[in-house]
């Protein structure tokens, strides 16, 4: 008896409060990656990571060369020399190679650690247009579309959110 009481109750809840069981719950998704790529930001953030590289490259290079050329000389000079200078002289380009790793380790760390910290910047700048997207078009929950096994394409907001950041976000620079 307690149980019929108990399920009358419950439907005649449903009954006299039908917002509770049709509340709609709009969901979207759009592709952060593409975003990233793809505005203006995004292309203006790869721009200046390149730069970086391109001018990292050269400098590596450039030591590269001069390392050569230090070892060549001193292997052309290995019979003239005495073997204790000729020691030396190793311990030094043993050393320049050394420094030149390490160098090279900490850049190629410092344009990571920019990249992160750009990205992680750009996604805190659009917050707040993906929230006043959601205000605006009554979306509960936008998700990434890597969360997203199958979805329809009309739930697709990308190309409205690279269009609200491209509007939004007009500079970023790194530092």
């Amino acid at each position: 008896m307690n149980n019929i009481i108990r399920i009358l109750f419950f439907v005649i809840t449903l009954m006299l409060f039908p917002n509770f069981t049709l509340a709609e719950i709009k969901i979207s998704y759009f592709n952060v990656d593409k975003v990233m790529q793809q505005s203006n930001v995004g292309k203006s953030i790869i721009s200046q990571l390149e730069k970086i590289d391109k001018s990292n490259i050269k400098s590596f290079k450039d030591q590269e060369k001069k390392i050569k050329d230090f070892e060549t000389d001193l292997i052309s000079k290995k019979n003239i020399i005495s073997k204790e200078d000729f020691k030396k002289e190793v311990e030094k380009l043993t050393n320049k190679v050394k420094n030149y790793k390490q160098e090279r380790s900490k850049k190629i760390q410092e344009v990571t650690a920019m990249r992160v910290k750009a990205t992680s910047k750009t996604l805190k700048l659009m917050n707040p247009i993906l929230a006043k997207y959601a205000k605006e078009n009554e979306i509960s929950i936008i998700l990434s579309n890597k969360s997203v096994i199958i979805g329809k394409n009309e739930l697709d907001i990308t190309l409205a959110i690279m269009d609200l950041v491209n509007k939004e976000i007009k500079s970023f620079t790194i530092k």
